[in-house]
C-alpha cells in the first residue's frame, strides 16, 4: 500500500500510466473486471477527506452491467446500517451563469457553519 496515495502499487501504476498517456491527472478510469480481481473484505484503497478532493482518491459505484448507469447502493442489503446523520459544516452557493450576483459578486460564496447559525438566530 501506498501510503501517499492510498493506493496498492498495481492499481497505483494502472492510474500512474493512464494519467501520464493521457497526460491529464484528472481522469476516470474504467478497468477491465479481469484486470484487478478482488476478493470479499480484501483492502483496495484508503479513503481520506470527503467532499471536494485535490488528491488522488477512489470512488465506487455499482453499476448496470447493460447499460452501465450506476445504482444507488441503498438498494441492496449490505447488512450496514447508514444512522450517522450528515453534520454540515459549510453552505456553498454557487452562481447560475455569468449574470447571477452573489452579494453584488458573480463568485463562489462559502459561508461556515457558525456564520449561518449567527444569521439565523
Amino acid at each position: 500500500m501506498d501510503t501517499l496515495t492510498g493506493l496498492f502499487p498495481e492499481i497505483e501504476d494502472y492510474v500512474k500510466k493512464q494519467q501520464y498517456a493521457k497526460k491529464n491527472f484528472q481522469i476516470t478510469l474504467f478497468p477491465e473486471k479481469e484486470e484487478f480481481p478482488v476478493k470479499q473484505g480484501e483492502l483496495i484503497a484508503y479513503s481520506g477527506n470527503s467532499g471536494s478532493s485535490g488528491g488522488p482518491h477512489l470512488h465506487f459505484e455499482i453499476r448496470k452491467s447493460d447499460n452501465e448507469k450506476p445504482i444507488n447502493p441503498l438498494l441492496f442489503e449490505f447488512g450496514m446500517a447508514d444512522n450517522i446523520p450528515p453534520v454540515i459544516e459549510k453552505l456553498v452557493i454557487y452562481p447560475i451563469n455569468r449574470h447571477t450576483s452573489i452579494n453584488n459578486k458573480n463568485a463562489i460564496k462559502k459561508i461556515m457553519l457558525r456564520e449561518v447559525m449567527e444569521y439565523i438566530l
